[in-house]
């Protein structure tokens, strides 16, 4: 289950506290979770239109 929580304060803390972001976190995410996100979203839309 995703911690949708989390994903909005990653959100928020790279519109506003951008200085604090470590490029290699932000890298991982990228390269580790964008995807399984993205199905995790389509997965989650998929089951509100039915």
């Amino acid at each position: 289950m995703w911690a949708w929580a989390d994903i909005r304060a990653i959100g928020n803390l790279i519109r506003h506290e951008y200085w604090r972001i470590d490029p290699d976190i932000v890298w991982a995410v990228i390269t580790d979770d964008l995807l399984p996100l993205r199905a995790a979203i389509e997965d989650l839309l998929a089951s509100r239109r039915a």
